[in-house]
């Protein structure tokens, strides 16, 4: 019987393909043109901490997923750079495909290769001020941003002296800022008004204030800019070198690299490359309570903390401590998520009910994103 319904699947998988291999080439049928078909594989099990094991070990439906990468091979979903599943603490899923980097080049991506984690840098950001917090570099998040900042003697005001590190964390400290009504290539958008200005952190805390700290989400990539100098500042030492030792190298994550403006300050809302495997220990390290191979690296409360809802963005999502909040409802189930997204079609969904990890990323900064689909429609529809 099961030998019966496996023929079945990959004879839907099949007539699946070839009919999109006839959409996309108009082949004649004197001149067929067919891509091969794309055959699932373990991940390969490398010296990176991960183990692996196959979507069918851990209850994901093995021809649902294969369905959806057929579509990313041949096409119908563009954009996409990689697409990994870490389940039950294995790596069951790691595909990666040809694409256009951050620089414009053609390319085809792998596990090698570093990716622009774009706005996945600011999760980051946040469990650094996390870290800050459990190793008593910072009181707590009730403290206040501006005595970080003697030298901004021209940004105060009575709102702004009251602003604190969870209004930053949870992007609500009612400053002015515009950064989605315009391209990043548009120099309205305040974010690249900011990164033209000398200092981003002055930028930041100069803008007026446009509500009361505390009751409206307002997205803004300066808040987690100016929370990694607060890092800095709190514990004297340069944000990369923090997150080195507080975070990467506990991970065993050593391939990366870290954008700095002019002046010196770490681009801490966007600016962070790192591999995508990495990116799924990141994820995985925040649905284990913190621990990786058992050891806590960041405190169970920090991430019971971060991930809960501390402000409404809209009908579909809340936001955490630089996480975004979400529950898909996939066939009358409810799937509750939290989310570091980037520009660009880079994320890292992390499920606690369903044990799971998924990681994309992507190039999609100025065409549709279709990872919501895919992820809906052929990962979330797998789970038996």
């Amino acid at each position: 019987m099961a030998r019966k319904h496996k023929l079945k699947s990959m004879g839907k998988i099949l007539g699946s393909t070839l009919l999109i291999a006839g959409f996309l080439c108009g082949c004649k049928e004197d001149n067929p043109v067919s891509p091969p078909l794309y055959t699932y594989t373990i991940p390969e099990q490398i010296d990176d901490g991960w183990a692996t094991a196959s979507l069918a070990d851990v209850g994901l439906q093995e021809e649902t997923v294969e369905e959806g990468i057929i579509r990313i091979q041949f096409g119908l979903y563009k954009g996409v750079h990689s697409v990994l599943i870490v389940k039950d603490g294995k790596l069951v899923l790691e595909e990666y495909f040809s694409g256009v980097n951050a620089d414009g080049y053609s390319t085809h991506f792998d596990r090698t290769m570093p990716h622009l984690l774009a706005s996945d840098t600011k999760s980051i950001t946040s469990a650094l001020v996390g870290i800050a917090i459990d190793q008593h570099y910072i009181a707590s998040v009730d403290e206040h941003v501006l005595p970080y900042f003697p030298q901004y003697n021209d940004v105060h005001t009575e709102q702004k002296d009251h602003l604190t590190l969870e209004h930053f964390l949870t992007m609500s400290a009612g400053l002015q800022f515009d950064e989605w009504s315009y391209p990043y290539s548009d120099d309205r958008n305040d974010h690249v008004a900011m990164n033209q200005s000398s200092d981003p952190v002055h930028f930041a805390l100069a803008l007026p204030m446009e509500a009361e700290p505390g009751t409206r989400f307002t997205y803004n990539s300066g808040l987690p800019i100016t929370l990694g100098k607060i890092v800095e500042k709190a514990s004297l030492m340069p944000l990369d070198e923090f997150a080195e030792t507080y975070l990467f190298t506990p991970l065993g994550i050593s391939d990366y690299s870290w954008w700095r403006y002019p002046n010196g300050t770490f681009q801490a809302g966007g600016g962070l490359d790192m591999l995508p495997r990495d990116m799924a220990k990141f994820g995985y390290l925040y649905l284990n309570n913190g621990m990786w191979q058992g050891e806590q690296i960041i405190s169970r409360e920090w991430i019971e903390q971060s991930v809960q809802n501390h402000i409404a963005i809209d009908s579909y999502w809340n936001y955490g401590y630089l996480w975004w909040l979400r529950t898909y409802e996939i066939d009358s189930r409810n799937y509750a998520s939290y989310t570091a997204r980037g520009w660009g079609g880079q994320y890292i969904h992390v499920f606690p009910d369903l044990n799971m990890v998924v990681v994309f990323t992507g190039g999609n900064f100025t065409t549709p994103d279709p990872t919501e689909e895919i992820l809906t429609r052929f990962i979330l529809m797998a789970v038996l």
